[in-house]
């Protein structure tokens, strides 16, 4: 650092950072140790600003430095505070700051922090980030430079094209977003005019050719509709960046402003499906009276890679629909769309703060964090923006017309003399994954631990090397993004819409497989286009609604199925069956169904079916070719070949499915049995999971439990094994890493700060998806084919586990899920009655031990009695939902398995039992949001025919 900046003790001098010196948040002035790099920039660019008469007559050195003081702070300050706490710590330890209080000992290190002692102890201590720093102050001037130069050369056409008066002089600078090429931003200007009117707009250091591109699609829609026109910024276009109107949020005049604002944006969301629009989130979309305005049109008209080519092309795409993202077991997510409301949302993860600022004592803890939206949604002035609910209806309307208009235009649109490709090439941005992403794992690497060694900061960033495990093809992609990331950028890739290439933030060709050009995109969706499509699309915009509906009333499972009297079962098998046929979405030989899905358990969401076993097509196959088997079904059959043969393509080029039942172990499975039903098509799907054991790596999984995790794929190899003569290895390897991630009951899937009020530690979950359960009976496998103590040990202890937290008094076994929520244990309430977090799970296991242990046999048996009175409970009320995940068809099974395997061995008589189950049944009628096997109009037939086939219908939930 020293040899490009060296230290001078004149910064902290100078009337120019006083400001920094001073600043109020304490946290701040740790920049203070900067001060020579920031003196050197300011150096550098006032010269630069001398040279450009034009621009400095309206910009003053005084105002530049007022710029570098709040951008540089906001680049510099996350990476180098955390070093410098570290370092106040250690002085404070060997008493080596004066005060005799906390702030007194602060104000000593800010003090010495601007000395070269300090300034030469950060760099020797933490050599790497001398390099980021380093590296980001010299990317910062080159970026600063270049702006000015442009801002200098453009200011004539600017005040001509954009402002109502020419600018007497600069106010600010604002940057907004992240850097990306070299420390490059969007500016946000602003200045006063020659009549002293404040004026806005906007710098992007980019090609706006996609801006003028949709300006242009715009234009044309404009003429040849007849609803009100959309709106789209003014710009100045030249080859390498350009400006833009500033777009201002102003309220609606009157309510049916409102309805309008709605009826275009589902007119734009039609436009962006055939230019492959994406990215509308909150920040891209400003409603400017009855006018949603898109302000940032970076990805449009991309190309599409090897990933994505069999993905249906949908109006949730462009990401202006509500959806949540995010998605986890502990967090519902968030709404980042275009239509976010104007509510705060929880993050999905705890954000760093800083704990008593201003003292030595400062520490940095994570807490829960709100995100803010506004001014994407339309509103009355002196009001709060309306649901967005209430405008769904506009918003498909304006779908509808938009589609329908281009439809009708279609033979033009795709001639020599379309509006869409006539135009030069359109330069658009790529995203190879989410920019969060990059984000988190750019501030986590800025960690002292990280940065006083170079190989664990590079071990750091090499976590992007995980994707190649899933798309190896992504090995270039990789390498650029790890280079802007090593400078503080985060990665990006641009391609150019008549081109099958994608280039890097240096223009470097970066290597992938590129199926599809935008234009050749753009060309087949408009052949796509049809009344059968433009249906689908409609229920998935009616579908978003409805799952950001029931997202805000926070309603997990009384979806979309209510009960009516109806005795005959086969009719409504048939039914079932033929909603299936007739509703499929078959595009490029991909097969799919629209459905809600509620992810992980947390959120809804509006999608279409991937190849799950679990929520997708293959536990839609796998029952359809049962019911095949046993009934002779033509369109059973033909479907299930379709299904069989969308899968296979998709896995052969993407082999990594994930684990556990929603992954491999489910893939296996159903392909195993769909098999044995004779559909030949499943075998080349066995072999290949047979032959690709480890696509998805084991260190990838981070649950471990049944639905999702390792474990299950072991119980599955293990229960094939001698069907396809496996190799013991790789069940030993899978194994030994369950072990070691999970070594004991007790402690299954913690989190460090997961405990009570009184500071006793959460229990583990118990439950057979996502508890030890489920884990239970993988080990209890292992431990009988291989004679393993490990295992058995973990099999008896989850075994007194669940005795341990059992409640006899109210006879259920509490929901561990909830502990966060109450301040004891006591008050956690019942595991709900279900298969994968209830009873029917826990029975399961202590079928597992009756079956496999001896010395458990009569207290599992004793066990699984408990099990059977809550079953008995559900059957006598209406409480029950109708589903295989969640509801009573999950007891209607865990009683066939009872009958299955342990005849005439309870007392409590299940047959009866089973008869009240069957005759419930029919009095569902399933609502087809849902089509998946565990929560959706399969898990009927699935149901069906375990009730009535009990010995010809294997389990989907026990194996």
């Amino acid at each position: 650092m020293s040899h490009q900046y060296p230290y001078s003790e004149k910064p902290a001098s100078l009337k120019r950072w006083q400001p920094l010196i001073d600043h109020k948040k304490p946290e701040v002035r740790f920049i203070t140790v900067l001060l020579p790099v920031f003196e050197s920039i300011y150096q550098s660019l006032n010269q630069t600003l001398k040279t450009l008469p034009r621009l400095h007559s309206k910009l003053t050195s005084a105002r530049l430095a007022n710029h570098l003081r709040q951008d540089l702070v906001n680049l510099l300050l996350p990476m180098i505070i955390k070093c410098c706490v570290i370092e106040m710590h250690k002085l404070r330890i060997h008493e080596a700051l004066k005060g005799n209080t906390p702030e007194e000992r602060f104000n000593d290190f800010i003090k010495q922090s601007m000395e070269k002692a300090m300034y030469e102890r950060l760099w020797d201590t933490y050599p790497v980030l001398k390099q980021c720093v380093e590296t980001k102050a010299n990317d910062y001037i080159v970026a600063m430079n270049e702006f000015l130069q442009h801002l200098n050369n453009d200011l004539e056409q600017i005040e001509k094209t954009l402002l109502p008066q020419p600018i007497k002089r600069f106010t600010n600078f604002k940057a907004s977003g992240d850097t990306h090429r070299q420390c490059r931003r969007v500016i946000i200007i602003s200045a006063t005019s020659e009549n002293g009117d404040a004026i806005r707009f906007v710098y992007k250091p980019r090609s706006l050719s996609n801006e003028r591109y949709y300006a242009d699609f715009c234009r044309w829609y404009n003429s040849v509709s007849r609803t009100p026109d959309l709106k789209f910024p003014t710009i100045i276009e030249h080859d390498t960046h350009g400006y833009c109107e500033f777009i201002e949020h102003t309220t609606c005049k009157k309510p049916s402003d409102i309805n309008e604002f709605y009826h275009s944006l589902g007119e734009i969301s039609a436009l962006l499906l055939i230019i492959n629009g994406l990215d509308i989130h909150y920040e891209n979309l400003i409603a400017q009276g009855p006018h949603p305005v898109l302000i940032d049109m970076e990805c449009i008209m991309a190309p599409v890679i090897n990933a994505y080519q069999h993905s249906y092309p949908n109006v949730g795409q462009s990401l202006i629909l509500p959806r949540q993202t995010n998605v986890n077991k502990k967090s519902k997510g968030v709404d980042i769309s275009g239509l976010s409301e104007n509510d705060d949302q929880r993050s999905w993860r705890k954000v760093p703060r800083w704990h008593k600022p201003g003292t030595d004592e400062m520490h940095l803890i994570r807490e829960d964090a709100t995100i803010k939206t506004l001014g994407n949604t339309p509103r009355l002035s002196h009001q709060r923006a309306k649901p967005i609910n209430q405008f769904a209806i506009d918003f498909e309307q304006g779908f509808k017309t938009g589609y329908r208009t281009l439809m009708k235009h279609r033979q033009l649109l795709l001639s020599d003399n379309s509006p869409l490709f006539k135009n030069d090439s359109v330069v658009t941005r790529y995203l190879f994954r989410s920019t969060s992403d990059y984000a988190i794992l750019l501030n986590e690497s800025y960690h002292p631990l990280l940065l006083d060694d170079e190989k664990k900061y590079h071990d750091h960033i090499n976590w992007l090397d995980e994707i190649l495990a899933y798309r190896p093809y992504y090995q270039n992609v990789v390498i650029s993004e790890k280079k802007d990331i090593y400078k503080g950028d985060i990665p990006y890739f641009e391609s150019r819409a008549d081109v099958q290439a994608v280039y890097d933030s240096h223009l470097e060709p970066v290597t992938c497989e590129i199926v599809r050009s935008g234009e050749e995109q753009a060309r087949q969706l408009l052949q796509y286009l049809s009344h059968d499509h433009l249906k689908t699309q409609c229920q998935l915009i009616q579908f978003s609604f409805i799952a950001h509906n029931w997202n805000k009333l926070d309603i997990t499972e009384i979806k979309g199925m209510r009960y009516h009297q109806n005795t005959n079962h086969n009719l409504k098998c048939q039914d079932i069956i033929q909603h299936i046929t007739q509703t499929a979405t078959i595009t490029d030989g991909h097969i799919s169904w629209v459905q809600l899905s509620l992810d992980e358990h947390q959120s809804w969401v509006s999608d279409l079916t991937g190849f799950t076993f679990y929520n997708g097509t293959m536990g839609v196959a796998f029952t359809l070719a049962q019911w095949h088997r046993l009934y002779s079904c033509r369109d059973c059959q033909r479907m299930t070949e379709q299904i069989l043969k969308s899968i296979y393509h998709h896995i052969s080029e993407h082999p990594a499915v994930g684990f556990g039942l929603n992954g491999y172990a489910g893939m296996l499975y159903a392909a195993h049995h769909i098999h044995q039903c004779g559909f030949d098509e499943a075998k080349p799907i066995i072999d290949h999971l047979i032959q690709h054991p480890n696509a998805t790596p084991n260190h990838h999984d981070e649950v471990f439990d049944l639905m999702g995790g390792i474990c299950h794929d072991i119980t599955t190899l293990l229960h094939l094994k001698n069907d396809y003569n496996l190799e013991e290895s790789t069940i030993h390897e899978k194994m030994n890493f369950l072990k070691e991630k999970c070594p004991d009951p007790t402690t299954f899937a913690h989190d460090e700060d997961s405990h009570f009020e009184d500071g006793t530690i959460h229990p583990p979950l118990l439950s057979y998806a996502h508890g030890i359960a489920g884990v239970a009976i993988c080990f209890s496998r292992y431990a009988k084919q291989f004679n393993d103590p490990f295992a058995k040990e973990w099999v008896f202890k989850t075994f007194d586990l669940l005795d341990h937290y059992f409640n006899t008094d109210r006879k259920y076994w509490p929901d561990m899920r909830f502990c966060c929520d109450v301040k004891a244990l006591d008050d956690v309430t019942a595991q709900p009655p279900a298969w994968c977090g209830g009873h029917v799970g826990i029975g399961l296991f202590y079928i597992e031990c009756f079956e496999q242990w001896p010395e458990l046999k009569e207290r599992a048996l004793n066990r699984l009695e408990n099990a059977l009175y809550v079953t008995k409970k559900i059957a006598e009320s209406n409480q029950q939902l109708p589903n295989l995940c969640c509801g009573f068809y999950g007891d209607l099974d865990f009683l066939v398995e009872i009958n299955n395997r342990l005849p005439n061995t309870l007392s409590t008589a299940t047959d009866p039992i089973i008869q009240t189950f069957i005759e419930k049944l029919p009095t569902c009628q399933f609502d087809s949001n849902f089509v998946s096997l565990f929560r959706g109009m399969p898990s009927f037939l699935y149901c069906h025919l375990r009730a009535h086939h009990s010995k010809e219908m294997p389990s989907a939930i026990f194996w």
